[in-house]
């Protein structure tokens, strides 16, 4: 495969809110790649997608980061760690 082509395949990992980061990481890498092949309006174009992702990106990571300290502030993620532990019964 030469430089800068696209696989024809494409493999995500993880759950499905890494496979939809993956995807936009991956998308953002071909228009960054594709900017210097055309001219200044399509560049202007890929640029301003460029931008949009990243902040669709950061979306996504405050937002867990908001919902983990959500967990913990109302005791949810106090309640999934308990969870994972087995149940002790006086004998």
């Amino acid at each position: 495969m030469k430089t800068g082509q696209v696989p024809d395949v494409l493999t995500l990992s993880g759950d499905k809110l890494s496979r939809a980061r993956q995807a936009l990481e991956f998308a953002r890498s071909q228009a960054r790649m594709a900017e210097d092949s055309y001219g200044p309006h399509v560049e202007q174009a890929l640029i301003e997608i460029q931008d949009a992702i990243s902040d669709h990106v950061a979306r996504i990571i405050n937002a867990v980061a908001d919902d983990l300290a959500d967990a913990e502030a109302n005791g949810d993620a106090d309640r999934e760690r308990r969870a994972w532990y087995p149940s002790y019964q006086a004998a």
